[in-house]
């Protein structure tokens, strides 16, 4: 108890130590919360890179960050299995293959949350919710900054998951719905976008649509160009979580009245404010020998707003046809290409990885801005393929056909939609994978000297059953699996 003061210099003195103990309180409070959200970008954490905590069952799996006194709080997170082609085991859907799923995180799986639920890195001291038997920590480290998450394992029934739902996934009027923008499927192609509104104050459509489109010159042979409209494409399968949407869609290309299964299919990822598309080309051609120059490859957007209007940036060389130059960071790492573009009330980052094949070759993209906005575009004819300049588009990325060789690529996209107007966010997204990220097993927080419980020789019986593999039967394989189902 605080003794009276005897002297009006001895009252001026408490309050001011008063005064310096709350300020100092309040700012500590301060940055510690600053801290608690991480950044704005999904986390996507392939099970080999947090191998200490592999192989429990799905299901009893918690994902915890820990508040500033030290409460852990339960977090939205999903595990998204993959087989051993490398391929998402999707549950629903006309051709889901959860049939192929063993039940544990292990070897390529997912674990995925979102960068502002995770923590300051603090071992989690309260319990509101029953302790797990096993809690690892999982940290997170760029430079000086740090947070971590903590993944519990119950040997029994675990709490109730978190409630939050990042994404929202409307099978019936295709499209994907999450707080900063909705994505619309074209439907009768799946393979390219009808609109993309973004989240705010008021929903504002922001990109119209997209096109695909490829020119190839063969050698002592003829031109010929393919545009979205001469493929089809569909749904395959889907799953649904609460931190991404997962879909994979299927191709085949349309000569006439004849169809070919190309054996192609990618599967995107919807998150919060990003769409990832990693796309499998399995080509048959090599350009070198097959193509002549000036054959190429495009994927493009028509944004609403003249481009040029956002301020945009990109590390990619630029294509001066009909198109104007853009800011070039001088920066860029090998590999890592991307463009930026900035209006009052949202954000876009586009990134683009090249397979390492095309690296080797130097089989850079390039980026294609046109002076153009929305009324321009829906003059121009969507439905057949055409070259930049007169396709719908006025943003496209873009690589060489003739430098590009026989074989199967894995390429990236990832499209950022961002209504947090930020300098440092668009920082966040070119960085993301400069992230080092740790995996540790912690003591054991519950007393587990006793013998063991029945729950807990179920796990273990769980964990040593052997996985019979199902007879595999699906349709999208491509060459690189040894099958031409």
């Amino acid at each position: 108890m605080l003794a009276h003061p005897q002297t009006l210099e001895a009252q001026i003195k408490m309050k001011r130590e008063l005064w310096i103990l709350f300020f100092t309180s309040v700012c500590f409070l301060s940055s510690t919360q600053l801290e608690a959200g991480l950044h704005n970008v999904p986390i996507v954490i392939p099970a080999s890179q947090v191998h200490v905590a592999q192989f429990h069952p799905l299901s009893k799996y918690r994902v915890f960050r820990t508040d500033p006194d030290g409460t852990a709080v339960l977090i939205p997170f999903q595990i998204d299995q993959k087989d051993k082609y490398g391929d998402y085991i999707l549950d629903q859907g006309k051709h889901p293959t959860a049939k192929f799923s063993n039940g544990i995180f292990s070897n390529q799986d997912e674990l995925c949350v979102m960068g502002n639920d995770v923590g300051i890195r603090r071992q989690p001291t309260k319990w509101t919710i029953p302790k797990p038997n096993i809690l690892y920590e999982v940290e997170f480290k760029k430079g000086a900054k740090e947070g971590a998450i903590y993944l519990g394992v119950y040997f029994t029934e675990p709490p109730p998951l978190a409630k939050e739902n990042y994404v929202a996934f409307d099978l019936a009027n295709a499209q994907v719905t999450t707080s900063r923008y909705r994505y619309l499927f074209n439907n009768k192609n799946y393979l390219v976008v009808r609109g993309v509104d973004i989240e705010g104050q008021k929903e504002e459509q922001i990109i119209l649509s997209s096109s695909v489109f490829l020119k190839m010159d063969l050698k002592y042979f003829l031109t010929f160009s393919v545009g979205h409209s001469d493929i089809e494409s569909e749904l395959d399968a889907f799953k649904v979580g609460p931190v991404r949407v997962i879909t994979r869609v299927n191709f085949d290309y349309k000569i006439l009245k004849l169809k070919f299964d190309l054996g192609m299919y990618t599967e995107v990822s919807f998150f919060a404010n990003a769409v990832f598309l990693p796309a499998v080309i399995d080509n048959p051609l090599d350009g070198k020998k097959t193509l002549n120059k000036g054959s190429y490859f495009y994927y493009g957007l028509a944004l609403v707003e003249n481009p040029l209007t956002l301020k945009p940036t990109a590390n990619m060389p630029a294509i001066e046809e009909k198109g104007k130059s853009v800011a070039t960071d001088a920066e860029s790492r090998v590999g890592h290409y991307w463009a930026t573009a900035k209006s009052s009330n949202y954000m876009l980052y586009l990134e683009f990885q090249p397979s390492i094949q095309m690296l080797k070759d130097q089989n850079v993209p390039y980026m294609y801005v046109e002076n153009v906005g929305a009324e321009e575009l829906k003059k121009r004819k969507g439905g057949t393929p055409l070259p930049l300049g007169k396709s719908p588009v006025n943003v496209a990325v873009s690589f060489d056909l003739d430098n590009f060789r026989a074989g199967v690529h894995d390429v990236r996209f990832r499209l950022f939609v961002e209504n947090i107007v930020q300098d440092s966010v668009l920082e966040e997204f070119k960085t993301i994978d400069q992230w080092h990220i740790m995996a540790a097993r912690l003591p054991i927080l519950a007393d587990l000297s006793a013998p063991p419980s029945q729950a807990r020789k179920l796990m273990l019986s769980f964990r040593t059953k052997k996985h019979e593999e199902p007879v595999d039967d699906r349709k999208f394989r491509t060459r690189r699996t040894g099958s031409s189902k």
